[in-house]
């Protein structure tokens, strides 16, 4: 993987100020942290993190592919639709929902699967942040996702090794990579 993409909506997207502030921070943050990382410790990595625009994301898909070194590209949009996040969608060959075991998280990914529908795009749920010790929760929303539309094979517990991960700039493979939350997204 060489790659992973932050698509940032533009001011026309329908959001209150402290949201635009917030939308997509925690990629952005990331890519911070990995360059700080490399820059401090010496160490390479063939993961590269970069905002884009919606309206050029089209542009720079084609040129990755051009140069054929990118093997995956994850564009990470805000959960929210307008026209900046339906560009991103209409690129996409696998749409993933994260979702949290809870009906009101369930209940709210309706409009993004209507979407995607309508688009013709294919997509999957991602069970996360569940509890891990008790998961009658996480068998509940599985069991409503699933009648809406395919459930990714591994689901992603709430662990602290995401947030070590983050912290240190990097993905939980990376940091943790024996951990259980590894697995789990070795598994996705």
């Amino acid at each position: 993987m060489r790659v992973s993409l932050s698509s940032r909506p533009t001011s026309s997207e329908q959001r209150t100020p402290g949201e635009a502030k917030r939308q997509q921070g925690t990629v952005a943050l990331a890519g911070q942290g990995r360059r700080h990382v490399r820059q401090h410790s010496g160490q390479n990595s063939d993961v590269t993190v970069q905002s884009a625009q919606p309206a050029g994301l089209r542009d720079l898909l084609g040129s990755l592919q051009k140069d054929g070194r990118t093997t995956l590209v994850v564009v990470d949009t805000p959960g929210t639709f307008g026209a900046n996040v339906t560009l991103a969608l209409q690129e996409a060959d696998l749409c993933l929902l994260p979702v949290k075991p809870s009906i009101l998280d369930v209940e709210a990914s309706r409009p993004a699967v209507d979407q995607l529908r309508v688009l013709g795009k294919p997509f999957a749920f991602v069970l996360n942040q569940f509890n891990p010790v008790t998961q009658a929760r996480m068998l509940d929303a599985a069991t409503a996702l699933v009648r809406t539309g395919a459930l990714a094979p591994s689901m992603v517990a709430t662990r602290s090794d995401f947030l070590d991960a983050m912290i240190s700039g990097q993905g939980v493979t990376e940091s943790s990579p024996k951990g259980k939350g590894a697995q789990e997204v070795r598994l996705l």
